[in-house]
């Protein structure tokens, strides 16, 4: 695919493209439980990845320990996605939107899941590059995943992406690169109230008034 358009598109995969079904409650709990046992203070609240990222300069925090935690996330990972299914009118919007816009994955899922899921479900021909947690040192809200991407795309400044994902995380990782951000809330809702600033729009499925947002707001 050929990076010729002037406007880009990064979309977070699960709960924005599909519904994956990962358990993220049981995620989070059992990266706390294995935290605490080892004597790492860690706070539930936050998002896995957060959690982590801050257990990481812990001592206790091992090479052994950061294995099984992963290890038993990506069980749980595993599980979800296999009932995975497309978010309410996927398809149609991505074809219609990869008319105008380079579009481009990032998850802090696997990226052979990413990978895998795209195509079965027919959707890895709409994406220039996706990339998973394995492409990128952090996770989000840490933004090494957008710049990643953006340099696939070299031409293209922040102002000419746009993010989109269904998490704080992924407009926290947004912001810290300066990219626009529209928020998806379907299968999943995320409370933006504790935010300053709002994401631009707010869509909760993929019809041809979400892609008339999108398009309207890239100045398309």
């Amino acid at each position: 695919m050929q990076i010729k358009k002037k406007k880009a598109i990064i979309f977070d995969m699960d709960n924005t493209l599909l519904r994956s079904k990962i358990n993220f409650a049981q995620m989070r709990a059992t990266a706390h439980r294995l935290l605490t046992e080892a004597g790492i203070t860690a706070d539930s609240r936050f998002p896995t990845s957060v959690m982590l990222q801050k257990a990481a300069d812990d001592p206790r925090y091992t090479h052994a320990l950061h294995t099984e935690i992963w290890a038993q996330i990506n069980a749980i990972e595993a599980e979800g996605m296999e009932k995975a299914v497309l978010e309410p009118g996927v398809l149609p919007a991505m074809q219609r939107l990869s008319q105008n816009f380079t579009m481009m994955i990032f998850t802090n899922n696997l990226q052979k899941n990413v990978e895998g899921v795209l195509a079965d479900f027919g959707l890895r021909p709409y994406f220039l590059q996706v990339a998973g947690r394995d492409k990128v040192k952090n996770l989000k809200p840490q933004p090494d995943g957008y710049l990643y991407l953006q340099s696939f795309c070299p031409g293209l400044s922040s102002n000419d992406f746009l993010a989109i994902g269904d998490a704080s995380i992924d407009f926290e990782a947004a912001v810290a690169c300066d990219m626009p951000f529209i928020a998806y809330n379907n299968s999943r809702q995320e409370d933006w109230s504790r935010f300053a600033c709002q994401p631009l729009a707010f869509l909760h499925t993929w019809n041809e008034d979400a892609c008339e947002t999108i398009e309207n707001i890239l100045g398309i």
